[in-house]
């Protein structure tokens, strides 16, 4: 897995009282992760996924990513599973960790944070301001999007230039 990517954007906030200036600015991968035997998937940010997490114990039964490589080289069921999830593979060379692990799209991200929304707003106080359970500033298959707590939304950032 890369680290987190660095980019040089114009930050609105920044923008508003000085739209000359740049900023530096890190946006942490958010990956979506899938389990293909029980099919439970969910986003988790990529320093999440450099340690054990409970996150990845939920969803594959082991906390590491180095683990979840085991079930993929060891486990025959697990790989099977992969193998009939994907029509374009035909045989285990062709299983990658990027069909367990891959950055997450906009539209997936859209539709997890409307779940966790809807379900912040029925157990809690709808006055209060919904806040992304996800990392503040990430970066997805579409680029880097970083939280508005003012519209509880993520918005994009347009980068200057891209420091990996």
């Amino acid at each position: 897995m890369n680290h987190s990517a660095l980019y040089l954007v114009t930050d609105p906030a920044v923008k508003q009282t000085n739209p000359d200036q740049n900023v530096f600015m890190e946006f942490e991968r958010l990956y979506y992760v899938t389990n293909p035997i029980n099919r439970h998937v969910n986003l988790i940010g990529e320093k999440a996924l450099r340690k054990p997490s409970d996150e990845l114990n939920f969803i594959f039964g082991v906390p590491t990513v180095k683990d979840v490589a085991e079930l993929v080289k060891h486990d025959s069921a697990f790989r099977q599973s992969i193998i009939e999830v994907y029509d374009e593979i035909d045989s285990e060379d062709e299983i990658k960790m990027d069909m367990i692990f891959r950055l997450v799209c906009l539209d997936e991200l859209l539709g997890f944070l409307d779940g966790a929304s809807k379900l912040f707003s029925y157990i809690g106080d709808v006055s209060e301001r919904f806040i992304t359970p996800y990392p503040k500033q990430i970066l997805i298959q579409e680029g880097p999007y970083k939280w508005d707590d003012e519209g509880c939304c993520y918005k994009e950032v347009l980068p200057s230039t891209t420091i990996d």
